[in-house]
Protein backbone atom coordinates (compact mmCIF):
# COMPACT_ATOMS: atom_id res chain seq x y z
CA UNK A 1 0.00 0.00 0.00
CA UNK A 2 1.16 3.81 -0.70
CA UNK A 3 1.78 6.00 2.27
CA UNK A 4 1.42 9.67 2.29
CA UNK A 5 2.45 12.26 5.20
CA UNK A 6 1.69 15.47 5.47
CA UNK A 7 2.73 17.50 8.56
CA UNK A 8 3.07 21.00 8.93
CA UNK A 9 1.86 22.10 6.16
CA UNK A 10 -0.87 24.38 4.72
CA UNK A 11 -3.23 23.74 1.86
CA UNK A 12 -4.90 26.67 0.25
CA UNK A 13 -6.78 27.68 -2.85
CA UNK A 14 -7.20 24.44 -4.63
CA UNK A 15 -9.75 23.63 -7.20
CA UNK A 16 -10.75 20.23 -8.67
CA UNK A 17 -13.93 18.04 -9.36
CA UNK A 18 -13.26 16.33 -6.13
CA UNK A 19 -11.08 17.09 -3.37
CA UNK A 20 -10.09 20.72 -3.77
CA UNK A 21 -7.38 20.37 -1.43
CA UNK A 22 -6.32 16.78 -1.28
CA UNK A 23 -7.93 14.13 -3.51
CA UNK A 24 -7.00 10.02 -2.40
CA UNK A 25 -8.60 7.71 -4.39
CA UNK A 26 -6.26 5.31 -5.31
CA UNK A 27 -7.08 2.10 -3.22
CA UNK A 28 -5.03 0.88 -0.45
CA UNK A 29 -3.30 3.89 0.08
CA UNK A 30 -2.89 5.27 3.31
CA UNK A 31 -2.33 9.42 4.05
CA UNK A 32 -1.32 10.92 7.48
CA UNK A 33 -2.24 14.63 8.03
CA UNK A 34 -1.18 16.20 11.29
CA UNK A 35 -0.56 19.83 12.43
CA UNK A 36 -2.14 20.80 9.35
CA UNK A 37 -4.28 23.53 7.78
CA UNK A 38 -6.64 22.76 4.75
CA UNK A 39 -8.36 25.98 4.11
CA UNK A 40 -10.20 27.97 1.44
CA UNK A 41 -10.30 24.95 -1.36
CA UNK A 42 -13.28 24.35 -3.54
CA UNK A 43 -14.64 21.17 -5.09
CA UNK A 44 -16.78 20.90 -7.97
CA UNK A 45 -18.66 17.48 -6.71
CA UNK A 46 -17.14 16.14 -3.53
CA UNK A 47 -14.83 17.28 -0.84
CA UNK A 48 -13.93 20.83 -0.91
CA UNK A 49 -11.12 20.25 1.72
CA UNK A 50 -10.28 16.15 1.23
CA UNK A 51 -11.70 13.37 -0.63
CA UNK A 52 -11.50 9.76 0.47
CA UNK A 53 -12.03 7.39 -2.45
CA UNK A 54 -12.98 4.03 -2.18
CA UNK A 55 -10.59 1.50 -0.13
CA UNK A 56 -8.59 4.80 1.16
CA UNK A 57 -7.19 5.86 4.86
CA UNK A 58 -6.88 8.64 6.72
CA UNK A 59 -5.61 9.57 9.76
CA UNK A 60 -6.14 13.41 10.60
CA UNK A 61 -4.62 14.64 13.88
CA UNK A 62 -4.65 17.88 15.28
CA UNK A 63 -5.72 19.78 12.00
CA UNK A 64 -8.02 22.27 11.44
CA UNK A 65 -10.06 22.34 8.27
CA UNK A 66 -12.01 25.50 7.44
CA UNK A 67 -13.74 27.67 4.56
CA UNK A 68 -13.78 24.50 2.32
CA UNK A 69 -16.85 24.11 -0.39
CA UNK A 70 -18.24 21.31 -1.92
CA UNK A 71 -20.65 22.97 -4.49
CA UNK A 72 -21.96 19.25 -5.93
CA UNK A 73 -25.71 18.93 -5.78
CA UNK A 74 -28.28 16.58 -7.57
CA UNK A 75 -27.14 13.08 -6.36
CA UNK A 76 -27.08 11.66 -3.07
CA UNK A 77 -23.22 10.71 -2.66
CA UNK A 78 -21.81 14.20 -3.16
CA UNK A 79 -20.75 15.87 -0.47
CA UNK A 80 -18.79 17.11 2.37
CA UNK A 81 -17.47 20.84 1.96
CA UNK A 82 -14.64 19.90 4.81
CA UNK A 83 -14.25 16.14 4.02
CA UNK A 84 -15.73 13.49 1.59
CA UNK A 85 -15.71 9.84 2.78
CA UNK A 86 -16.60 7.70 0.39
CA UNK A 87 -16.22 3.76 0.75
CA UNK A 88 -13.43 4.48 2.83
CA UNK A 89 -11.79 4.91 5.70
CA UNK A 90 -11.01 8.24 8.18
CA UNK A 91 -10.23 8.40 11.56
CA UNK A 92 -10.10 11.71 12.90
CA UNK A 93 -8.34 13.24 16.28
CA UNK A 94 -8.35 16.56 18.10
CA UNK A 95 -9.18 18.62 15.12
CA UNK A 96 -11.56 21.41 13.94
CA UNK A 97 -14.20 21.58 11.35
CA UNK A 98 -15.74 25.25 10.62
CA UNK A 99 -16.68 27.80 8.10
CA UNK A 100 -17.15 24.57 5.83
CA UNK A 101 -20.07 24.52 2.91
CA UNK A 102 -21.96 21.97 0.87
CA UNK A 103 -24.18 22.27 -1.92
CA UNK A 104 -25.72 19.49 -0.67
CA UNK A 105 -25.11 17.20 1.95
CA UNK A 106 -22.89 17.73 5.56
CA UNK A 107 -20.92 21.20 5.42
CA UNK A 108 -18.12 19.93 7.70
CA UNK A 109 -18.28 15.86 6.82
CA UNK A 110 -20.32 13.74 4.28
CA UNK A 111 -19.88 9.71 4.96
CA UNK A 112 -20.98 7.19 2.21
CA UNK A 113 -20.72 3.42 2.79
CA UNK A 114 -17.70 3.90 5.15
CA UNK A 115 -16.23 4.02 8.06
CA UNK A 116 -15.10 7.38 10.73
CA UNK A 117 -14.66 8.08 13.56
CA UNK A 118 -14.00 11.24 15.49
CA UNK A 119 -12.72 11.70 18.68
CA UNK A 120 -11.76 15.26 20.48
CA UNK A 121 -13.22 17.06 17.80
CA UNK A 122 -15.17 20.24 17.35
CA UNK A 123 -17.41 20.55 14.30
CA UNK A 124 -19.10 24.25 14.35
CA UNK A 125 -20.50 26.75 11.94
CA UNK A 126 -20.90 25.31 8.51
CA UNK A 127 -23.32 24.92 6.22
CA UNK A 128 -25.46 22.21 3.87
CA UNK A 129 -28.97 21.83 3.13
CA UNK A 130 -28.27 17.92 4.46
CA UNK A 131 -26.67 18.43 7.82
CA UNK A 132 -24.92 21.44 7.92
CA UNK A 133 -22.50 19.10 10.35
CA UNK A 134 -22.48 15.94 9.29
CA UNK A 135 -24.03 13.69 7.22
CA UNK A 136 -24.24 9.71 7.30
CA UNK A 137 -25.43 8.49 3.85
CA UNK A 138 -24.59 4.91 4.77
CA UNK A 139 -21.60 3.52 7.09
CA UNK A 140 -20.36 3.69 10.79
CA UNK A 141 -20.13 6.90 12.23
CA UNK A 142 -18.92 7.33 15.88
CA UNK A 143 -17.83 10.27 17.82
CA UNK A 144 -16.14 10.25 20.99
CA UNK A 145 -15.52 13.32 23.42
CA UNK A 146 -16.68 15.82 20.44
CA UNK A 147 -18.43 18.81 20.48
CA UNK A 148 -21.15 19.45 17.55
CA UNK A 149 -23.00 22.94 18.21
CA UNK A 150 -24.45 25.18 15.82
CA UNK A 151 -25.01 23.09 13.08
CA UNK A 152 -27.55 20.12 11.97
CA UNK A 153 -26.50 16.51 11.54
CA UNK A 154 -28.61 13.89 9.48
CA UNK A 155 -28.30 9.86 9.16
CA UNK A 156 -27.29 7.53 12.39
CA UNK A 157 -24.37 7.84 13.88
CA UNK A 158 -22.86 6.46 17.56
CA UNK A 159 -22.07 9.23 20.20
CA UNK A 160 -20.39 8.83 23.77
CA UNK A 161 -19.50 11.96 26.12
CA UNK A 162 -19.93 14.84 23.44
CA UNK A 163 -21.77 17.58 23.58
CA UNK A 164 -24.12 17.72 20.64
CA UNK A 165 -26.67 20.24 20.01
CA UNK A 166 -30.20 18.65 19.74
CA UNK A 167 -33.26 20.82 19.80
CA UNK A 168 -33.53 20.46 23.59
CA UNK A 169 -32.84 16.63 23.99
CA UNK A 170 -29.66 14.99 24.60
CA UNK A 171 -28.50 12.98 21.75
CA UNK A 172 -28.84 8.98 22.17
CA UNK A 173 -25.42 7.74 23.88
CA UNK A 174 -23.38 7.05 27.06
CA UNK A 175 -22.72 10.65 29.07
CA UNK A 176 -24.03 12.89 25.85
CA UNK A 177 -24.86 16.45 26.94
CA UNK A 178 -27.03 19.42 25.17
CA UNK A 179 -25.26 22.59 27.12
CA UNK A 180 -23.79 25.15 25.43
CA UNK A 181 -19.82 24.14 25.37
CA UNK A 182 -17.43 27.05 27.23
Amino acid sequence: ADSNTLHYVRITDGYATDGGGIHLSEANTRLSLAHTVIAGNYAAHSGGGVYLGPGTKAWIVDCTVSGNVSAGTGSSTRGGGGLCVYSATAEVFNSVFTGNAAGQYGGAAFVYSSAAQLLNCTITSNTAPGGSGLRVASGTVSMLNTILWGDTYSGSFGASYCDIQNSGDVYPGVGNINDYPE
